[in-house]
């Protein structure tokens, strides 16, 4: 029985790490925008036929960390205590099948546990929120996930 046990949490131990290290795949350290701002793509890829890349960026200027404050609490009514809590915002892009043009998906922010503060969905339902596609800018986030969803660059 005892051998049943250890062979079971062994196999549970091997496949738990399996699936932590896939999490990590896809994560690449973009670099520090020129606000301070520190940039990660933690997906991307293909979905069907359409390049996506979900980036984040982490507040490590507390310029743009106290104007999205402003913003979340002013536009969004977000409670003061709440949105203070701001530590990454996080941006879903998708491609046209071009690679010519891009759109946010959505904005999502976050605390410091992973809490969702706040999400913005581009999602076309209302004209308030419909996903607007505009030309990918060399040398910018945007461009810089679609190079990795297309291939053209790797981790």
């Amino acid at each position: 029985m005892r051998k049943l046990f250890v062979a079971m949490l062994i196999l549970a131990t091997t496949l738990t790490t399996a699936f932590a290290e896939d999490a990590f795949d896809n994560q690449v350290k973009i670099g520090r925008d020129r606000s301070g701002m520190t940039w990660w793509l933690v997906d991307y890829g293909m979905k069907g036929s359409t390049p996506y890349a979900v980036a984040r960026k982490y507040y490590t200027g507390e310029a743009g960390r106290t104007e999205t404050i402003e913003i979340l609490t002013s536009r969004y009514s977000v409670k003061p205590k709440r949105a203070n809590a701001l530590y990454f915002t996080e941006y879903r892009y998708e491609y046209t099948s071009d690679n010519e043009r891009v759109a946010e998906v959505y904005r999502k922010h976050y605390d410091m546990n992973g809490r969702m503060i706040y999400s913005l969905e581009f999602d076309g339902k209302s004209s308030a929120s419909e996903k607007t596609y505009v030309n990918v800018v060399k040398n910018t986030i945007q461009s810089k996930g679609l190079a990795y969803a297309t291939g053209k660059l790797k981790k």
